[in-house]
Formats: C-alpha cells, structure tokens, sequence
C-alpha cells in the first residue's frame, strides 16, 4: 500500500513540478505545446527531456494561443490629417486634398501671390504707341474746305516776294507715296517723304523727316541757312517740328490727321518774332495722277 501511495505521491510531486516549470516557461514568453502540460509519460515514468527553446525566438508566441498561428503586431493608426490653414475652409473630399505639384504648383503660386485669396494687381503695362495711319497715296487740294485766308497771313509772316507766294498759292496738292529703294518716293515705320504738286515747272520740293529723329534740310522759305526737322507718329496721322534761325528766325508746326470722311487735314502753325499764324488745309484722295490732277486745276483756273 505503501508503495503505490508513495509512487502517486511522486507523481503528484512531478506534477506540480511539471506545471512550476511550465508556468516558469510561461511567465518568459516561451511555447510550449498543450500535451506537454499533461505528462502523458505515465505512473512512476521519467519526463522526457525537453528540448531548449531560445526565449528570443519564442518570444513572438504564446503557449495558450492555437498551435500554429502566427503572431503579427496591430497596424499602426493612421496619422491626423493636417490642419486647415487660417482664413481658408478645410478640404473636403479626395479631389480636394490634392496639392498641385512642378508646373502646376508654380502657376498656382504665381496666380495666387503663395496663398493669398482674390485677384492680384497686375504691373503697369507700357504705353502702346499709336496706331499708325495710312497717309499714302495723292491728295488733291479742297481749296472750299481749306482756309486760304489764314494761309496768306502765314506767307506774309514769313516775309515771301511776291513770285514765292504766288508759287506757294498754286500748289494743287501733295504726294505722299509707299515705296522701296533708294530715290523712291517713300512713308515706311522709319521716314517720312512728301512733294508737292503745282504747275510751276522749277518748284520741285520734297521734304524726308525720319520719324523719332532730328534731320537737317533747306530752309522753307528758301532763304540761306538749314533748318531742323523732328516728325513722330502721332493717333491718326504725324506730326512735323521745325525751326530755323537768322534771318527771321522762327518755327513751323504741321499736323498731319486722318479725317473720319477720309480726307486729310495738314495743320500748319506758323511763329516768327512772337507773332503766330495757323491755317487749315485739307485734302481728298485724287482718282487721278499727278499730271493730270495739274491739267484738270489749270482748267479749272482758266474758266474764271
């Protein structure tokens, strides 16, 4: 009796063994299989040796979990979205947490001003220059429309003979032409040329002002001396500068504009000795040559 009681009593004692082991394994993180609990080795029989499990490499497995299963960690939690920032509303939606990226990003900045809300001031813009006007072509006197009485003042200003004013009375109009080559006739972006048409045979004047600067010439009223000459465009026509000085000193201004009909308006300001004239004359687009615009006028005078 003794014998049996004192085997159960050593059985019970690996028992308790066993399981204090076992806790111990536990407590460290170890695995150890379930049937390794209940000693299945029998009455009286010694344990088989257990084999050494490494702590480290146990460590991600528990004895009480399924046998087999893996233990993965939790995933971490997604991060806050960032934000929003001052005087702007929060996004709201995938399409509006999108951020323009390179070329985008640039235009946005500079659209935008970095951030800022509402249009931005744009820099002045340079002044544009005038539209240029077409004054080409041959332009017949419109003595009705022109004022031939302040135009003798003018003559009178400049101290004509007699023989130069009756020249200057019998212009009948002026050419302005487009062309190329030297000895042309030619109005380009950088000159501009004009002529006069009369019946007098020796008065052949043509006048070239570059445009934007200062040119030399022979005086208007033929006396000795040069005169300076500064042309510009101006909005719908030109305009011509120029002076002279001793004997009888003075300036002379003349405007050249496009009229709404059509016709030409060539406005002349003429100052000598403190003393200013300004005559009116305009001009229409002759349907004729030069020639026969001399021809039809000289008629014209004939007849009254």
């Amino acid at each position: 009796m003794r014998g049996p009681a004192r085997s159960r009593s050593n059985a019970t004692g690996m028992e308790a063994g066993s399981s204090g082991r076992c806790s111990a394994l536990c407590s460290r993180g170890a695995a150890v299989a379930p049937q390794a609990r209940r000693h299945p080795h029998g009455w009286g029989a010694r344990a088989p040796a257990r084999p050494r499990v490494d702590a480290a490499a146990a460590r991600p497995h528990c004895p009480h979990a399924v046998a087999g299963a893996p233990w993965a960690a939790p995933p971490p939690p997604p991060p806050p979205p960032p934000p929003p920032r001052s005087g702007a509303a929060a996004p709201n939606g995938p399409a509006a947490r999108r951020r323009p990226r390179g070329p985008a990003l640039a235009r946005a900045a500079a659209a935008g001003g970095g951030g800022a809300s509402g249009p931005q001031p744009q820099p002045p813009q340079p002044p544009q220059p005038p539209r240029p006007a077409d004054l080409s072509g041959l332009w017949a006197k419109d003595e009705a429309a022109s004022d031939l009485a302040a135009y003798e003042r003018s003559l009178d200003l400049l101290g004509l003979s007699g023989l130069q004013k009756l020249t200057a009375k019998l212009i009948d109009g002026m050419e302005i032409r487009q062309a190329r080559g030297p000895g042309a006739w030619i109005i380009d972006p950088g000159t501009l040329v004009v002529s006069y048409v009369t019946v007098v045979p020796f008065f052949r004047v043509r006048e070239s002002f570059p445009l934007g600067a200062t040119a030399e010439m022979p005086r208007r009223d033929l006396r000795p001396g040069r005169q300076t000459a500064l042309a510009r465009r101006v909005e719908g026509g030109a305009r011509v500068e120029m002076a002279w000085g001793e004997p009888l000193a003075g300036s002379l201004v003349e405007e050249y504009t496009l009229l709404p009909d059509g016709r030409l308006r060539v406005r002349a300001t003429t100052a000598v000795g403190g003393r200013s004239v300004t005559a009116d004359a305009v001009y229409a687009r002759a349907r004729v040559g030069p020639d026969e615009l001399v021809r039809q006028r000289e008629a014209a005078r004939r007849r009254r």
